[in-house]
């Protein structure tokens, strides 16, 4: 792709939101090195090897390797000298109390300030609470100091599993920034993207609450369809009907309108408890958004009973999981609800099997021998008395239920309502659905 507003861009991380920030920042033309202190992932990038899974990112990362526009270093071999823009892309976890951890953005921010000697300007694309980017800008410029550098923000609002696809097609991009300076150079970065959306560009602090503002706002949708879920199952409504009428509404739509287990992943849980966490520290009112991480979490510990008790109403002894990762089209597990509910089988001594397409490895790292691990959905279906169907992989909408033994003595659990309920009922399965009343459809 041709760009002749071509940056030298350095990420900072080549974790999830690092990795595919430079690949598609490669992607549009500009040059970009991403460095990391771990070394073997650093290896592993440089030989082509992804350590996620992301539609779309190997091929843009080996394309833009081969025509030289996509580098991996290590800190300590990493050079400064012809950087426009050094992007912070590092983690941000939260600490027991909710709070944001910004030691990793710290220690990034204290290397620019210890290793670069020229004026440049960084983008925070981590997310940080309000004021971070003010604080990084102090930090950098010293009164000794006789460089300038500039801080703006640029939060991410990539979905997993579209990330590369939402980087290249974006529905908009926030940007806050300080300076006029800082504001051109922003508009050289998305010359190529800007006639694809809207570009908002604001102040810092505007920019930092935007991206907990969003997450939090979907986060809340989705506990509230959850919460409507839970009525249904009790006066025997239908939830798809409630869900799909509601999203008529132009004014709400109909996106994250489907009850599921609970949301989890890396962003939702940890912003909301950000975000719930700042407004305690400004003594603001946070009932509505204190309410959804509550909401989430009760619901997510509902579910995780009824698979306990649904194993002892049946005198089962196994369960077999469909899908393990916290939503389709990604590795991730990370506050994924099988989790969860894996842990509260474990508590009874329950035999646990597992199916995903891409999340067995990280789901291994955390549960070790407990749990055993297949490759084959029929397999453990058929060794299984209780199949969890806890992920929406698209293949779990058409099911070959002739190729699962036995299969008219079992239970499914569908925690996404996504089984066809023709085959369901021709196949004469047994099936308990979210928002539903009976467990026989």
């Amino acid at each position: 792709m041709q760009n002749n507003h071509k940056l030298n861009i350095t990420i900072f991380g080549t974790g999830y939101v690092g990795l595919v920030s430079g690949a598609c920042f490669a992607e549009i033309g500009h040059n970009v090195t991403c460095c990391d202190t771990d070394y073997q992932k650093i290896s592993q990038l440089q030989n082509s090897i992804m350590p996620i899974f992301e539609d779309g990112l190997e091929e843009i990362v080996r394309n833009n390797q081969s025509l030289n526009r996509l580098h991996f270093t290590t800190l300590d071999n990493l050079d400064l000298s012809v950087c426009d823009l050094a992007v912070i892309a590092v983690g941000t976890p939260n600490d027991p109390q909710g709070r944001t951890n910004l030691s990793y953005v710290n220690s990034v921010v204290d290397y620019l300030r210890n290793h670069s000697n020229q004026n440049m300007t960084v983008m925070v694309k981590s997310t940080v609470p309000l004021g971070t980017c003010e604080a990084i800008y102090n930090r950098l410029n010293r009164e000794d100091s006789q460089r300038k550098i500039d801080v703006i923000s640029n939060p991410e609002f990539l979905r997993e599993g579209s990330a590369v696809k939402d980087f290249l097609n974006p529905e908009r991009i926030v940007l806050g920034y300080r300076h006029g300076e800082s504001k051109q150079l922003l508009e050289k970065l998305y010359s190529q993207l800007q006639h694809k959306t809207r570009i908002i560009y604001t102040d810092c602090s505007t920019s930092e609450l935007t991206k907990y503002a969003s997450n939090a706002f979907l986060a809340a949708k989705v506990a509230f369809i959850n919460e409507m879920a839970a009525i249904c199952e009790n006066i025997g409504a239908d939830i798809k009907t409630v869900s799909e009428a509601m999203g008529l509404d132009s004014r709400i739509g109909s996106k994250f309108l489907n009850p599921g287990p609970g949301f989890g992943g890396s962003c939702f849980p940890k912003d909301v408890q950000a975000l719930t966490s700042l407004t305690s520290e400004l003594n603001v009112s946070n009932a509505l958004i204190s309410a959804i991480e509550t909401s989430n979490n009760n619901w997510k510990k509902a579910v995780a009973k009824r698979v306990v008790c649904m194993m002892k109403e049946g005198h089962y002894k196994k369960v077999a999981f469909w899908g393990v990762t916290y939503k389709a089209s990604t590795d991730d597990v990370r506050s994924s609800a099988a989790i969860d509910i894996i842990n509260q089988l474990l508590e009874h001594n329950y035999q646990i099997s597992c199916y995903d397409p891409e999340g067995l490895k990280k789901l291994e790292l955390i549960f070790g021998d407990k749990i055993r691990y297949s490759g084959d959905k029929y397999e453990v279906a058929s060794e299984a008395e209780l199949i969890v169907v806890a992920t929406e992989w698209s293949e779990f909408k058409e099911v070959k239920f002739k190729d699962i033994k036995n299969v008219t003595q079992k239970v499914f659990f569908d925690l996404r309502n996504i089984l066809n309920l023709e085959q369901i009922k021709k196949e004469g399965v047994t099936l308990n659905r979210l928002g539903y009343k009976n467990i026989h459809d």
